[in-house]
């Protein structure tokens, strides 16, 4: 496919996990760093933090100060304290403030003239005691606009524990801090000018001028001067400029025309901006100069990345323009492969989930405005697979599905894995809409086909769903996008999976409508504006009413109207706010539980209350403990409140809620399984768990009494609970034929509208 997301081609990889996991905690370091900027009295020891947890060794941060280095921040494991003055002579921090580059040592015995016991961390061998038992070294000096400012070293008892990597990892998260490490800065535009240049004969007059470059001995590696004066034809260069540029200086001459034939075709707009910025300055329009970064092509035609200060003065020859420039192509080819790195999965070698937003902001900003589809992928058995053969066959997979990716892409879209078993297609903008629903199909057909996996040679089956959506002219958001593509492939899903579905305006209605919910239900929980009902359950044996379920319901906004469960439960359960839901009902309904005992003559005389707790509530032990402890602290027994589960309550619990549930079975508080038949078998159950009863679902009552079929549905449910000493309630009943059979058949209890309505509690029990 070809296309880069974020600086990242889709098809790229990385070279090791160990890799990205250095680039993770590089961008992790470098982001600590930058939220210290405005804090310079933390930031040394916020550098030394972040970088000591980059090379996992003890770090110092060493600045100059009137021509000493000294230790502003050491780490607590570090064999020297802060605030002492570092050894320069023949150290490697004197090095790599000299050379302006990482000085590495790997092993401190194996250098010639240090004996094995010695304490001294030096690189030629000189007896200065830097670093005490270290043996592996790495000193990376802080350059701030071209002037070496400190060094950021680490060491370690182990040798060899640096490598490049390190290196480049500690120049990356030096670069953040090194601006505010600085001294005094030159005006906007100017090069630094404390320092002498090196420049070519006959340039004595720009000498005498103070033109700066770096480092004691008077070169300075990476950074060049120049002065130009347009009245008198003259361009100067510094020797290390020639240098940079690739010229030789005896056959060489520069020109504003060859310096500006040099910049690379794509980055000429960055180089006419520092012009415009000059050009503004020599006319008194704007600041005292300008500075760019930008692409250069020099005489031998290697690429370099350039950063180029440039101001400009009127002086009694005419206008004067000069200016600096530094060499940071290994800066950028770092913040390059960084930002590469940080963008791409690594499992797949797509974009992540990072990439997409930064293109999508892109894409979605184009002048033209064309539409833009998005396809949303995910598969449909991949818990299966992780759960069953472990994670690594489920990342293999994962680079399989993403290889099948590219191959039915078209050219020039956005591919990237968004997490988990979640993929995002984005075909170019303008794509047709016929185009986009081929290859939502596509997408599913190349998903069916068994995998079979590298190396293990493992076959798998793992078809996928797909939600499609498109701005159709709107203007939406990529996460609105999202949003919709999402509902889509929950539908398709939900329409037995293995297909995709477009989002069209049935969908967005019911998301309006699901957003509506959620704000409503957000709005209730804030503002207790809850309710419980109870509905009674009846004993068939007796005719009087033993048991009531307690059900919730939202008041509207206006304080009028209840709505019942299927307003917003659905919307509870996906947000995660049913476990907060759920919370509300155990406290309320226990307390009115509490009430009614202490009114009661005899608590024989005060019905059982169920209460449901939902799949997502069975993952967090924390409510069935608020459970528990309510009941002690009202003095309620634990028979007196039943705690209904449905089938996947079960089955979405297990093994890792398996805990929770055991809690609940050993609490003496009945449990039983809800709706029985409408999800997937739990007779399984039935054997591994001491349940108490079960709830025949409504669906399988609604014909009892007029079909021989629902009948002997209905028979085998009873028989089989009563064959696990469970007792049955069936829901839903309605009609005096209904309940009639259903105590011929020997259904315990029953619930439905027959007996009663859900009502408040006042009106439902007066003891």
């Amino acid at each position: 496919m070809g296309e880069a997301i974020g600086g990242v081609d889709v098809g790229a990889g990385i070279e090791s996990a160990a890799h990205a996991q250095v680039i993770a905690a590089v961008s992790q370091a470098r982001e600590r760093v930058r939220a210290a900027l405005d804090r310079p009295a933390d930031l040394p020891d916020e550098l030394v933090r972040a970088a000591a947890a980059v090379v996992e060794a003890p770090v110092t941060v060493a600045l100059l100060e009137g021509g000493r280095l000294v230790r502003r921040a050491v780490s607590p494991a570090a064999p020297f304290p802060a605030g002492g003055t570092v050894v320069t002579a023949g150290t490697i921090c004197g090095e790599a403030l000299a050379a302006g580059r990482p000085v590495r040592v790997d092993d401190v015995r194996e250098i010639p003239g240090v004996a094995p016991d010695s304490r001294s961390a030096v690189v030629t061998g000189s007896a200065a005691e830097c670093c005490p038992g270290a043996r592996a070294l790495l000193a990376v000096p802080i350059v701030a606009e071209g002037r070496v400012v400190g060094v950021l070293s680490a060491v370690s008892d182990r040798p060899g524990w640096f490598d490049a990597m390190d290196e480049r990892a500690l120049a990356l998260v030096a670069d953040v801090a090194a601006t505010r490490f600085a001294a005094p800065a030159p005006l906007p535009g100017r090069p630094p000018s404390d320092v002498a240049p090196a420049l070519l004969p006959g340039e004595d007059d720009v000498a005498r001028r103070g033109l700066a470059t770096l480092g004691a001995s008077g070169q300075a590696p990476g950074l060049g001067v120049w002065e130009w004066r347009p009245a008198l034809g003259e361009l100067a260069w510094s020797a290390e400029l020639y240098r940079i540029l690739g010229f030789d200086p005896g056959r060489f001459r520069p020109t504003p025309q060859a310096c500006l034939a040099m910049v690379h075709p794509e980055d000429t707009e960055a180089a006419g901006r520092l012009i415009a910025d000059v050009r503004a300055a020599a006319e008194g329009a704007g600041n005292a100069g300008g500075v760019q970064t930008f692409r250069v092509v020099g005489a031998d035609g290697a690429v370099r990345s350039v950063r180029v200060w440039a101001a400009a003065t009127a002086e009694a020859v005419g206008l004067v323009v000069h200016g600096a420039v530094v060499d940071v192509t290994r800066q950028e080819r770092d913040r390059l492969l960084l930002e590469r790195l940080s963008a791409t999965d690594p499992v797949t070698g797509l974009g992540n989930r990072l990439a997409f937003d930064r293109r999508m902001k892109e894409v979605l900003a184009a002048p033209d405005d064309p539409d833009v589809a998005l396809l949303l992928l995910d598969l449909d058995r991949f818990k299966l697979v992780n759960d069953s053969l472990g994670h690594q066959v489920g990342d293999r997979l994962l680079g399989e599905v993403a290889e099948r990716l590219r191959s039915v892409v078209p050219e020039g879209s956005i591919a990237a894995r968004m997490g988990g078993d979640e993929f995002v297609v984005v075909p170019p903008a303008g794509c047709e809409w016929l185009l986009v629903r081929r290859l939502a199909q596509a997408l599913v057909d190349t998903s069916r086909a068994p995998y079979v996996l590298p190396e293990s040679g493992e076959v798998l089956v793992c078809p996928a769903s797909v939600g499609v959506t498109s701005t159709a002219g709107r203007d939406v958001t990529a996460d609105e996008l999202l949003s919709e593509a999402d509902l889509a492939l929950y539908r398709a899903k939900d329409a037995g999976r293995d297909r995709y579905v477009v989002y069209d305006d049935a969908l967005r209605l019911r998301a309006r409508n699901r957003h509506n919910a959620e704000l409503l239900l957000r709005s209730a929980l804030q503002q207790d504006r809850l309710q419980l009902q109870y509905q009674p359950i009846v004993a068939f044996e007796t005719g009087r009413t033993v048991g009531v379920e307690a059900l919730v319901r939202v008041v509207d906004q206006g304080g009028e109207r209840l709505v019942p469960p299927d307003g917003f439960i659905q919307v509870a359960e996906d947000t995660g706010l049913v476990v907060e839901l759920d919370l509300w009902v155990i406290d309320a309904a226990v307390s009115q539980l509490a009430r009614w005992l202490d009114a009661a003559p005899a608590a024989e005389m005060v019905p059982w209350v169920a209460l449901n707790v939902s799949p997502r509530s069975m993952e967090h032990p924390r409510v069935i403990r608020r459970l528990v402890d309510r009941l002690q602290e009202q003095h309620i027994q634990p028979h007196q409140v039943k705690v209904e589960l449905t089938e996947h309550s079960f089955l979405g619990t297990l093994p890792g809620g398996e805990s929770t549930l055991r809690q609940l079975l050993t609490s003496g508080i009945p449990v039983g399984i809800d709706d029985f038949g409408t999800g997937y078998s739990a007779m399984a159950y039935l054997n591994r768990f001491d349940l108490d009863f079960m709830k025949i679902d409504r669906s399988f009552v609604l014909r009892v009494g007029s079909e021989r079929r629902a009948d002997a549905v209905v028979t085998a449910m009873v028989d089989l609970a009563h064959a696990h000493g469970m007792q049955v309630t069936a829901e839903g009943v309605e009609t005096q034929r209904q309940a009639r059979r259903l105590r011929e058949i020997g259904c315990d209890f029953a619930q439905g509208y027959h007996y009663g309505r859900p009502t408040d509690a006042d009106r439902l029990l007066r003891v």
